[in-house]
């Protein structure tokens, strides 16, 4: 497999992962809706893009703002690079996964037992599909720090 394919296996993973994920947290939320597919492959289309949007968002914030960052883009607080990924890029998608929950469950759970963990499940869901990601770059492209 060549590098030029990295990118695409990498979002059509997230895109299939995110999708099984908003099904679930459809049929989860609102028990009896109509299309839950369409609507969970909808919710992963929009969670991605809201992904690659604020995650770009925050990575020119950290090229602009510190002057020592490593080939990803991210700054070593707390000593490590993997300490910066894990806060920084955890609490953001906190709030997008809390944003996602808000709209799957048809707008009127605010905060719920529910919610939260279907958020925190959320988090934890973007977080495994990256070092996916991340192999898949090691394995294909050879490296990426």
């Amino acid at each position: 497999m060549s590098d030029v394919w990295a990118v695409p296996a990498f979002f059509a993973i997230k895109g299939l992962t995110f999708s099984c994920f908003f099904f679930g947290g459809v049929v989860w939320f609102q028990r009896s809706v109509r299309r839950p597919w369409q609507r969970a492959f909808g919710f992963a289309l929009l969670r991605m893009g809201m992904g690659v949007a604020l995650g770009m968002v925050l990575l020119s914030y950290f090229s602009r703002f510190h002057a020592s960052t490593n080939r990803l883009g991210i700054p070593e607080w707390f000593g490590s690079w993997l300490w910066t990924y894990v806060i920084s890029y955890g609490s953001l998608r906190y709030l997008e996964w809390s944003l996602m929950a808000w709209l799957v469950s048809g707008r009127t759970v605010v905060v719920s037992a529910r919610a939260i963990s279907w958020t925190f499940a959320g988090v934890g869901l973007s977080f495994l599909t990256d070092w996916v990601g991340f192999a898949l770059a090691i394995r294909i492209v050879g490296g990426i720090c």
